[in-house]
């Protein structure tokens, strides 16, 4: 009939507040409340795997209350860890590969190179990097000539140079997507970048320019979307030997003499005109 107990809560499942998990630990102040921790494992648990838009706000709930269950160092850590991963990839992309004033040096530059130049620098490209980089330097240069077709202000050609950017880095580098994958990346981009719910979206494009961006990507990205996967899944066989040139040539080494090395010098060819007789000479 009485209102059920922290523990008795914790064994049903139910969420503990703030409030309950004080009273929980209120009893014993050294010893953490074993029940409370396992809950709260459970919880952090379930809140790794949590997908979709609610999940950076359940995991920082669930890593708060794990803290407050007093776990493990690792078993927070490894909390914290993928929460500042998750809200870093949330944050908007407006100015971040391209700040402000790089963008306004950009749309201002006279020239292909100078565009090209700003661009290498500001996506930390070098063509020293090999043929890839030319290739990832091309990629930019015709995102930018999109924006600049489209007379989109700073903030807009920054979001899209950024979102492009992020499209190839983890379809194309680094987690191989296939191309339906792909796809659905660049939807939640364009709509985390077309609607206006700080601080995890920015409303940087309205429903036109969101079309404008996936249309743009479907008839450049996605046309030569093979081509940019063979690009970095292809591999180069080097065969390396060492040839030693030398000015003066290499002295032999000596061999040792034995004596079953000997031979008959009458048996020598070479020597019989030594060992002729007068009357044969």
């Amino acid at each position: 009939s009485g209102a059920p107990s922290c523990a008795n809560a914790a064994r049903a499942g139910a969420p503990l507040g703030r409030a309950a998990r004080g009273a929980a630990m209120a009893g014993d102040r050294d010893a953490p409340d074993a029940e409370l921790q396992e809950h709260a494992r459970r919880e952090l648990k379930e809140a790794l795997g949590a997908t979709g838009s609610e999940a950076i706000e359940r995991l920082r709930v669930a890593v708060e209350a794990a803290e407050e269950a007093r776990l493990d160092a690792e078993e927070l850590e490894s909390g914290w860890n993928v929460l500042r991963r998750l809200e870093a990839e949330s944050l908007p992309l407006t100015f971040t590969d391209v700040p402000r004033a790089e963008m306004e040096r950009l749309q201002a530059a006279s020239s292909r190179d100078g565009a090209v130049e700003i661009l290498m620098t500001c996506m930390q490209i070098a063509l020293e990097d090999g043929f890839q980089a030319e290739i990832l330097a091309e990629f930019h240069y015709h995102n930018f000539m999109f924006c600049q077709k489209q007379r989109w202000c700073a903030e807009k050609a920054s979001t899209f140079l950024s979102l492009m950017r992020v499209l190839h880095t983890k379809a194309i580098v680094e987690e191989k997507l296939q191309e339906s994958d792909a796809r659905i990346l660049l939807d939640d981009l364009i709509m985390k970048h077309s609607r206006q719910l700080p601080p995890f979206t920015l409303g940087a494009f309205s429903a036109e320019e969101a079309f404008l961006v996936a249309d743009y990507a479907r008839k450049t990205f996605f046309k030569h979307y093979k081509m940019h996967t063979f690009v970095y899944s292809h591999r180069q066989d080097f065969s390396i030997r060492v040839v030693d040139q030398r000015v003066v040539p290499r002295v032999f080494e000596s061999a040792d003499l034995h004596k079953e090395f000997e031979v008959d010098p009458l048996e020598v060819a070479e020597l019989a005109d030594l060992f002729a007789s007068p009357e044969e000479a």
